[in-house]
């Protein structure tokens, strides 16, 4: 049973390497939801900021100053967007790499909790084969032991 306690001590350890995988997972989710919303946001009010100006072009109730300004707006909201993209592209990518790890780490402690039952089922079937051998040796010596009387 030595060997049974070694393989639980090394499923603890796997075990202790999926929890950190998973806050791992947990933090890069995070990063890359915060990140989505940030471009979400920003593109939701470029939207509305268009739309805006269409409105104000279709009423005909629209300065040059306006104008300039709600171009000038829209275009840093571009550019927003533009330095966003990326940035929620790499957290996008992190937090696949993390959920990648993840799996890996619940495989090895799914095998090492196979292994282990696989040892556990084979220890109990060798104790139950002694324990027959010794009831079928018991049987012998008292029969013997009747028919020598």
């Amino acid at each position: 049973m030595a060997s049974l306690h070694a393989f639980h001590k090394i499923r603890d350890i796997h075990e202790n390497d999926k929890l950190t995988a998973q806050e791992a997972y947990q933090q890069a989710m995070s990063k890359f939801e915060e990140a989505a919303k940030q471009l979400y946001e920003t593109l939701k009010k470029k939207e509305a900021t268009e739309q805006l100006l269409h409105d104000k072009l279709a009423n005909g109730k629209l300065s040059a100053h306006y104008f300039a300004q709600m171009q000038d707006f829209i275009a840093r909201l571009d550019q927003r967007v533009m330095q966003l993209q990326p940035k929620v592209q790499k957290a996008r990518s992190e937090m696949e790499h993390c959920q990648h790890k993840l799996t890996e780490a619940y495989v090895e402690v799914k095998k090492f909790d196979k292994l282990i039952d696989k040892k556990v089922e084979k220890w109990q079937v060798r104790q139950k084969e002694a324990e027959k051998r010794q009831m079928d040796e018991l049987s012998l010596r008292q029969f013997l032991i009747k028919r020598n009387r």
